[in-house]
């Protein structure tokens, strides 16, 4: 599959409405493994943007605790380990091996190499990326408001509606900045 362009898995959707990709063993749901060799097909130019979330993609995939500090906090987590994150890209087998303290390996191993490739090129932020970085929180959220307006505009229940578009803007309000930039 190396030399292919790229794949698409065919999903079902369950009675929520959730994805589930039909495909039972390698898929983005899958382990750490599956999920560390998978890749998007097309990259995206990182961008100033990209490259720090990459940096908080790679502290969540070490996770032992470094996942549960800020943002901030987990930028300069791995900024700290640029060493460690250079000598697992280079030598993942034959260096001090960084990475396998990871929680997910695999995936912080495809971060550090793709972190590596940005962060040694003349311009990190114009670097292609094709990992994929998770944001479920933020995902859940607006999902959830989308439905639930969704569903209170077929229902013309206006009041209803503009209950659970102001409960988004108080949680945007409440340190989820990130949020608002996805739902404009």
């Amino acid at each position: 599959m190396k030399n292919e362009e790229g794949f698409y898995y065919p999903h079902n959707l369950d009675f929520r409405g959730r994805a589930y990709p039909m495909h039972p063993y390698l898929n983005h749901l899958g382990s750490d493994l599956c999920r560390g060799i998978l890749e998007f097909a097309e990259g995206r130019p990182l961008g100033k943007s990209g490259l720090r979330w990459l940096k908080i993609h790679l502290a969540n995939l070490f996770a032992c605790g470094v996942d549960k500090l800020s943002h901030e906090g987990r930028i300069a987590f791995t900024e700290n380990h640029l060493d460690d994150i250079f000598d697992s890209a280079d030598k993942p087998l034959e260096g001090k091996r960084w990475w396998l303290h990871a929680e997910d390996p695999f995936q912080c191993l495809a971060v550090c190499i793709n972190l590596t490739e940005a962060l040694r090129s003349s311009s990190p932020e114009t670097c292609l990326s094709h990992i994929p970085i998770h944001q479920v929180y933020l995902i859940n959220v607006i999902a959830l408001c989308s439905y639930e307006l969704l569903v209170d505009i077929v229902l013309k229940d206006y009041k209803a509606s503009s209950s659970v578009e102001h409960s988004f803007t108080e949680i945007i309000g409440n340190g989820l900045r990130e949020a608002e930039v996805l739902v404009r």
